[in-house]
Formats: C-alpha cells, structure tokens, sequence
C-alpha cells in the first residue's frame, strides 16, 4: 500500500511482513527529511507495524542535527509502538553509509531487543524480516 510517493521518498506498507518500507530517491533538506521520517512513524504506529525497511541506495548525507533527532526521538518512539526489527540497504553515498551504521549502532545500544540488519538489496532486507 502507497503512504507516500514524491521526488524525495517513497513510503509503502507491506502487510505480508508488517513493515513500513521507506525508500530515499536522493537528497532532502533538513524540514523534508523530518517530515518523511515523522510520516514513517505514524504509518508504523498506525498499521502497528513490527519492522521499519530503509532503502538508503540513493540517500545523500543526514545532518549531525537530524541524526540526533533521530536518536533521541525516533528511536525511543519507534520502540514505545513496538517496531522491533530495522533493515537497511545502503547507501552508495559513504557518508550515508557510515550514519546508517552508526544509527544501527544506536538502535543497538538503546535495547537489546531490537534487531538491525545491514543489506545490498531490499530483497535481501525483505528475506531477513521475514
């Protein structure tokens, strides 16, 4: 199910494995990237989806500002609604690369129950959640 389709992202739900599936088509300032990910949340808590999928191949750099937003407020919210798995593809940007291992990093150490997989492919991402 389509949440969201423009130039920036592309927000699905996929019920087969109650997951959100968000995928960056490039760069997105500040405002647009809280906006996407804030809409990613709500269809989470919504659908009450257990998994969050990132398609990164095509995201650029996050900010040191948005990267802390992230930490401090997303991922305790996305836990309080009960996501429990994150996948990611990565990035071919190598700072990207680096921030979505580091949030992984941060999942990590914010519950041990919560899992965080690294991928290639959103096929791959796909198998892990499953």
């Amino acid at each position: 199910m389509t949440i969201l389709d423009n130039s920036k992202a592309l927000l699905t739900y996929n019920k087969e494995i109650e997951s959100v599936v968000l995928v960056w088509k490039g760069f997105v300032k500040s405002e647009e990237y809280r906006e996407i990910m804030t809409e990613t949340y709500e269809t989470a808590k919504l659908h009450k989806a257990k998994n969050w999928l990132s398609d990164m191949t095509n995201a650029k750099v996050v900010s040191q500002e948005d990267q802390k937003w992230v930490n401090e407020y997303l991922i305790p919210e996305g836990y309080k609604i009960g996501v429990n798995k994150v996948g990611m593809v990565l990035s071919e940007n190598v700072f990207n690369e680096m921030f979505a291992k580091k949030l992984g990093a941060n999942i990590n150490d914010f519950d041990d129950n919560l899992s965080v997989g690294y991928f290639y492919t959103m096929d791959q991402a796909e198998e892990w959640i499953k």
